[in-house]
């Protein structure tokens, strides 16, 4: 429910002191791209796409700039221990 990818009938989920019942698709899509991260079970890296490029790819859907795509990328690498796939 937290993520936004379902829908509840009951209850109530107030977000920044906002209740997600009126939440348009553009707010719950820019809720999750700023505060969710999902890892799902079937990845769906785009196989052409270096590791990398797959994790730029969520970064710069976000509209961050280029120089911290690079920092992010590497230090998510690294945090994984998969530095060495870093291009």
């Amino acid at each position: 429910m937290i993520g936004g990818l379902d829908s509840y009938d009951q209850g109530e989920l107030i977000i920044n002191n906002k209740s997600t019942k009126e939440y348009s698709r553009y707010e719950w899509d820019t809720y999750r791209n700023t505060y969710i991260g999902f890892v799902f079970q079937e990845f769906n890296n785009i196989n052409r796409l270096t590791v990398s490029e797959n994790i730029e790819l969520a970064l710069k859907l976000q509209k961050i700039n280029k120089r911290e795509i690079k920092k992010r990328v590497k230090h998510i690498l690294e945090l994984v221990e998969l530095q060495e796939y870093h291009d």
